[in-house]
């Protein structure tokens, strides 16, 4: 399964403003904050479904040097 995948969602500038503002307010970025609000219009038994979402950023290294596979 892919990490994340990018998606072009249209919506007025003025609605953008106010989604980083809420988002902001929540202290959580605007990516979750909107993956959030979506999650929460899904029934329990399809968002009990979902994978967990990754944090923000590239991984952390593996401490040592490279991970062994």
């Amino acid at each position: 399964m892919k990490k994340a995948e990018r998606r072009n969602i249209t919506q007025p500038p003025d609605w953008w403003r106010e989604f980083e503002l809420q988002a902001n307010r929540d202290g959580v970025d605007l990516s979750g904050w909107v993956g959030e609000c979506c999650r929460a219009n899904l029934t329990d038994a399809i968002a009990a479904r979902l994978s967990f979402r990754t944090p923000r950023g590239r991984p952390r290294r593996h401490v040592g040097g490279k991970k062994k596979t």
